[in-house]
């Protein structure tokens, strides 16, 4: 998947989850709104839900630990793979 650059291409392992690390934001609203809300970023959320959960034909949860649009030099999300 890194190959592929899904997940800004710097997917990783770290305590069983896995963790997605975005340096740029990849949203095209957010480029055109000054101040975008964070909770925007909840879109992406769903989005690797929808990726993972297909991907690895298991259920999972994705968290959004930190964004660009509140502040952050980048986005991190963590999923969950649920057993």
């Amino acid at each position: 998947m890194n190959e592929q650059h899904i997940g800004g291409g710097k997917l990783h392992i770290k305590d069983g989850k896995i963790i997605v690390i975005y340096t740029k934001c990849y949203c095209g609203l957010a480029k055109y709104v000054k101040d975008m809300p964070y909770e925007y970023c909840y879109c992406s959320t769903g989005w690797f839900e929808r990726l993972f959960t297909s991907v690895l034909e298991k259920e999972v949860e994705v968290r959004k630990l930190q964004t660009i649009t509140e502040g952050y030099d980048k986005c991190v999300f963590e999923i969950n793979i649920q057993e």
